[in-house]
């Protein structure tokens, strides 16, 4: 019998990382019910991918509506915004996460500089 290849650096660091979120991760986190959005399996690395792109939002609109609210931060109505996107799509779609009472969970970065701070990327 031929024995099996021995796991590279990489395949081994992300078992590393992979035993390590899902032990300090899964019992405070339950997992997001099933969705169109959700991948079945985080963990496998595919080549299937999805590309959406929308209207561009000019940011002194933006500006101008956070300011119409006061303590609203550009970043409030980016995130409202998303939202908002992401449910029209899964109205769109039809998906059953919307008649089910349960909510999913979305990450996207955002800026944590303080006002008047222009250093960064």
């Amino acid at each position: 019998a031929k024995r099996p290849a021995k796991p590279s650096v990489f395949q081994k660091l992300h078992g590393l990382v992979h035993g390590v979120v899902m032990a300090l991760a899964m019992p405070i986190c339950p997992a997001d019910p099933p969705s169109n959005l959700k991948l079945t399996d985080m963990w496998t690395v595919s080549t299937e991918r999805a590309f959406s792109r929308a209207e561009k939002i000019p940011l002194e609109r933006v500006k101008e509506v956070s300011k119409q609210l006061p303590g609203t931060t550009v970043n409030d109505v980016l995130a409202a915004v998303l939202n908002l996107a992401i449910i029209k799509y899964l109205e769109e779609i039809k998906d059953p996460i919307l008649k089910s009472g349960k909510s999913i969970r979305a990450n996207f970065p955002v800026s944590l500089r303080k006002a008047g701070k222009a250093d960064g990327n």
